[in-house]
This record gives C-alpha cells, sequence and structure tokens, in this order.
C-alpha cells in the first residue's frame, strides 16, 4: 500500500518553538517527516532537526489521512 502525504510549509523562529513542535510530534501516532534541500528528517528528532538550516523554511510531509489532526496541532508552525 501506498501511502500518500500532504506537504506544508513551516518556520521555527526560536529554539522554543522546535521544542515544542517536538512534543506534538511525539504525540501522534503517525510520521511526519521535514524536508529541506536534499536533507529528510524525522520529525520527533531534535539532533535530525537542528541539521536542518532553520533559518529558512522546512516542509513538513504528514500521511493525507491525517491531514486535519496537522493542521489542527501544528497550525503555529504552518506558513499560510
Amino acid at each position: 500500500m501506498v501511502t500518500e502525504y500532504t506537504a506544508y510549509k513551516i518556520r521555527f523562529t526560536t529554539v522554543k518553538e522546535v521544542q515544542q513542535f517536538i512534543r506534538l510530534a511525539n504525540m501522534v501516532d503517525y510520521n511526519i517527516d521535514l524536508k529541506q534541500s536534499h536533507y529528510c528528517v524525522n520529525a520527533s528528532s531534535i539532533v535530525g532537526i537542528f541539521a536542518l538550516d532553520l533559518e529558512n523554511e522546512v516542509i513538513m510531509f504528514v500521511p493525507t489521512e491525517h491531514e486535519k489532526n496537522a493542521e489542527e496541532m501544528f497550525a503555529e508552525f504552518i506558513i499560510k
């Protein structure tokens, strides 16, 4: 079975935001990936997230079946 994903542009402005994002990512029962350039990391990995260039936007990939939940949980990080 192939899983479809929905992509969201997100941005972090502080370390506290990254910590809050990771807390939320650890609460869900589905996989969230963050991608920037040629890097793709698990959203619950603090080491992975800090390997990204956080001064620029990051793309968050969420399984499409969970997009409504993700839009609510991660609303403060999603760039509209």
